[in-house]
C-alpha cells in the first residue's frame, strides 16, 4: 500500500519531478539561518487568482479572515502574496489554505525552498473534484510533487480520496453544507491535542480526504492529529459533479467497491517536523475545518464549532514555535468541566451544599455536593468521604407538583442513565455521561430536567438501598457559559436548521398542534427517526426533542435511512 494514491503507471515521472523540484528549490534557497530568531513571526498568505485559495480579506464562509485574527491574537504579523513571487526569506509561516486550481513546479519549488531554510508550512486542501460555491478543486496535489516531498520527507502523504460517511448520498456529498462529519484527536499525547482530548472534543470537516502517516520519514517525524473510522476513503472523485447543480451529470455512486477505496482507522490531519532544519509542517486534508462560515464560524462571540476553533488556535501557536505558556488560553464563555471525576476544573463560586458527616459509611457518606446549569447541561460533583465505587447509583429527585412525594427520578450510574416520570416505564438517557474518581462527577442534559424545577434529594443508592441523601439549594444557580455541544453522538445522522427565522419544533409530525418550542437557525440534533414519508425527522439534543419538517435541515446524510417511528 505505500504507493496507495498515487498513479503506478506514471511512478517514475514523479521521481523525475521531485528530482527537478529539489534542485529549482536549492536554488531558491538563500540562506539556512535567515528568518530565524525574530521576535514578531512572519506569516505569508498564499493567495490570488491563479490558484484562488482561501483569502485574510474575505470575511465571507469561504474567507481566512477568522484565521487570521489568530494568527495576530498570537502576536504575528501577516503578509499576502502569490506563488509567483519569491516566498520572503524572512517569513516564518505560509499558509496554503484551501487551493482551487494546480501548483505549478516552480511555485511547488518556491514552498520547497522555504521549507529547506528551516521555516515552516500549513497546508490544507480539499478533495479533487469537490464543490466550493460554484468553482471545483482541481488542484491534484495528491499526485503532485509536492505531495511526494512531503511523504518523503516528513511521512506525511496526501492521499487521492474523499471521506464517505456511512449515511452520506450523492446528494449531501456534492453539497459543502451537507457534507459535514466529524474527526476526532488522534491517541498520541501531542500538546496540540491536549485539551480536545481532555474535553472530548471532536474537529468538524466538510469535505475531507485523508492522509496517509508514517511515524518516521526520510527526514522528519510525522504525527497523526485527526482521525476517524466512521467513514472509508472514496478513490473515485467522479463521485462529484464537474460543477456545481449540473443536472446532465450522472455521478459515479458511493460504493465500497474498489480495489482502491480504503477503510479503517483514516488520518485527516497531520503534523510533522524535520530532524534535519526544524522545519514543521502541518497538512489538513479539508480546507473548510479553518474557514470563516465553516470550522471558526461564531455564534456572536462564541465558536461554533469549540473543537475547530481550540485546534487552530494550537497548530498556529505550534507552528510559530511559540512556547506553551505563550498559546492562547482556551475561549472564554464555554463550560470547561470535563467529567472525568476529579471536579478539578469546577470553578469555585459554583455553591458548596455539606451534608452531615457520618451518616453513612465510607464510599456512601456525602461529604458535598455541587450542581449548577449551563444552557444545555446540568452538572453535578457529589465528594464522598472515601472514593465512590462503581456499584452505587446516583438518585436526582423532583417532586414536580410539590405533594411531598417524588414522581421524577434520574438514576445515574457510570455506564447507564435513566429517567422515570411517575408510573412510566424508564427511559434511557444516552446523551448523559458519568465518571466515578476522587469524586462522583455527571452531566445530564436540561430536556430531562422539569422546567423551573429545584431538585429535591440528591441521593447515593447500593442496590435497593438508599445510603445517604443531600438536600441542595432550592436554586440551582445557571452559569451563564455555553455547553461545549449540543449533541453527544457524532456516528449517527445529525440535522443542522438552516432557516432565515426560526423554526417550529413540534410533538407530533404535522403542523395540526402548537409548537412546543422555537429554534434558532444553525441549531444541530441527532436524528432519531422520521414518519413514513421523510417529511418530518424526530431530532434530539441535550435541551430539546421534538418533530422538525426535513425542508428546514441540512441532513449529512440519507434521512429515509432513519427508522420510521410510531407517532402519537
Amino acid at each position: 500500500m505505500r504507493t496507495q494514491g498515487v498513479d503506478r503507471n506514471s511512478l517514475m515521472s514523479h521521481h523525475r519531478s521531485v528530482l527537478l523540484l529539489l534542485v529549482l528549490s536549492l536554488v531558491l534557497v538563500v540562506s539556512s539561518a535567515q528568518g530565524q530568531g525574530r521576535e514578531v513571526p512572519l506569516v505569508v498568505f498564499v493567495e490570488g487568482r491563479e490558484i484562488n485559495t482561501s483569502s485574510v480579506t474575505n470575511v465571507g464562509p469561504v474567507g481566512a479572515s477568522g484565521l487570521q485574527q489568530i494568527f495576530l491574537d498570537l502576536g504575528a504579523q501577516i503578509r499576502r502574496i502569490t506563488l509567483n513571487d519569491e516566498i520572503p526569506a524572512d517569513a516564518d509561516l505560509v499558509v496554503l489554505l484551501r487551493p482551487v486550481r494546480r501548483l505549478r513546479p516552480a511555485q511547488i519549488a518556491r514552498l520547497w525552498g522555504h521549507l529547506y531554510r528551516g521555516n515552516n508550512l500549513l497546508i490544507a486542501v480539499d478533495p479533487d473534484n469537490a464543490n466550493v460555491g460554484t468553482a471545483n478543486i482541481g488542484h491534484q496535489v495528491g499526485s503532485s510533487g509536492l505531495a511526494l516531498l512531503l511523504d518523503r520527507a516528513y511521512g506525511v502523504l496526501i492521499e487521492n480520496t474523499v471521506l464517505v460517511g456511512a449515511r452520506a448520498t450523492g446528494a449531501t456529498i456534492a453539497d459543502l453544507d451537507a457534507n459535514y462529519m466529524p474527526v476526532y484527536p488522534d491517541s498520541v499525547a501531542h500538546e496540540v491535542l491536549a485539551p480536545l482530548v481532555q474535553y472530548d472534543l471532536p474537529v468538524w470537516t466538510w469535505g475531507a480526504r485523508h492522509l496517509r502517516v508514517e511515524p518516521f520519514g526520510l527526514n522528519g517525524i510525522a504525527t497523526p492529529l485527526l482521525y476517524t473510522s466512521d467513514a472509508y476513503g472514496e478513490s473515485n472523485s467522479d463521485v462529484f459533479p464537474p460543477y456545481r447543480n449540473n443536472e446532465d451529470f450522472v455521478a459515479a455512486p458511493l460504493a465500497l467497491d474498489s480495489s482502491d477505496d480504503v477503510v479503517g482507522r483514516l488520518n485527516a490531519a497531520a503534523l510533522a517536523e524535520s530532524v534535519v532544519n526544524g522545519s514543521r509542517v502541518v497538512v489538513l486534508g479539508d480546507g473548510d475545518m479553518l474557514t470563516n462560515g465553516y470550522g471558526l464560524r461564531l455564534n456572536g462571540e462564541v465558536p461554533r464549532h469549540i473543537g475547530n476553533y481550540v485546534f487552530a488556535q494550537r497548530i498556529v501557536a505550534w507552528l510559530l514555535n511559540l512556547d506553551p505558556q505563550e498559546w492562547l488560553p482556551l475561549p472564554a464563555g464555554m463550560t470547561w468541566i470535563a467529567v472525568d471525576g476529579s471536579g478539578d476544573d469546577w470553578q469555585p463560586n459554583f455553591a458548596i451544599t455539606p451534608d452531615s458527616v457520618g451518616d453513612a459509611t465510607g464510599a456512601a457518606d456525602i461529604q458535598q455536593s455541587r450542581a449548577f446549569l449551563d444552557d444545555q447541561f446540568l452538572y453535578l460533583l457529589i465528594e464522598t468521604a472515601a472514593p465512590p465505587t462503581a456499584r452505587m447509583s446516583v438518585q436526582v429527585q423532583f417532586d414536580i407538583d410539590n405533594d411531598g412525594q417524588i414522581d421524577h427520578t434520574v438514576a445515574v450510574q457510570p455506564n447507564r442513565a435513566q429517567v422515570t416520570v411517575g408510573s412510566e416505564t424508564p427511559v434511557r438517557v444516552l446523551d448523559a455521561a458519568a465518571a466515578y474518581g476522587d469524586a462522583i462527577e455527571i452531566r445530564l442534559p436540561r430536556r430531562i430536567i422539569p422546567v423551573s424545577q429545584s431538585i429535591d434529594y440528591i441521593c447515593l443508592q447500593i442496590g435497593a438501598e438508599t445510603a445517604d441523601c443531600v438536600t441542595p439549594p432550592a436554586t440551582i444557580p445557571t452559569a451563564l457559559t455555553t455547553a461545549l455541544s449540543e449533541i453527544a453522538f457524532y456516528d449517527q445522522l445529525i440535522v443542522t436548521v438552516e432557516s432565515n427565522q426560526r423554526v417550529n419544533l413540534r410533538s407530533t409530525p404535522d403542523t395540526q398542534h402548537s409548537p412546543i418550542m422555537t429554534i434558532a437557525n444553525g441549531t444541530t440534533f441527532n436524528a432519531l427517526g422520521r414518519d413514513e414519508t421523510g417529511e418530518w425527522v424526530f431530532v434530539q439534543n441535550a435541551r430539546y426533542e421534538g418533530w422538525l419538517a426535513t425542508f428546514l435541515l441540512i441532513p449529512n446524510g440519507d434521512v429515509m435511512s432513519l427508522p420510521v417511528m410510531e407517532t402519537p
